[in-house]
């Protein structure tokens, strides 16, 4: 099924377990059920043999992402495997940067601005 607003609000996921419905129309693009949540998702392989990599990349939830925004998202990464990137990849590195240039990760700064009586006031 393509994944719509309209589709989303009459499929019902299999009881009691994860569950991932993957749109007809856009390959690795779906829409995961866990704990009562719905979470979008684009899942890829990259590579070829040995060197084959699979890939899953959680985009946003739902209805926080609207469907036509995850899909415009989706469509994006799906173009970037076609052209050899690895988007996983690029994400956690970018994120590994971040850390090493600047020397503290993102938790350690929050904890950083925080007090015993909340966060910190900006200044």
């Amino acid at each position: 099924m393509k994944l719509t607003t309209q589709t989303i609000a009459s499929y019902r996921p299999p009881e009691g377990k994860d569950h991932i419905v993957f749109d007809e129309e856009l390959s690795g693009f779906g829409l995961r059920y866990r704990n009562g949540r719905r979470t979008w998702v684009f899942q890829y392989a990259f590579g070829g043999g040995a060197a084959r990599v699979n890939a899953r990349m959680t985009l946003g939830d739902y209805p926080a992402l609207p469907a036509t925004k995850a899909r415009e998202t989706a469509q994006d990464l799906y173009a970037k495997v076609r052209l050899g990137q690895h988007p996983a990849a690029e994400k956690k590195q970018t994120a590994r940067s971040i850390v090493i240039h600047s020397g503290v990760s993102f938790p350690a700064i929050l904890n950083l601005s925080e007090t015993k009586s909340g966060p910190a006031p900006i200044s």
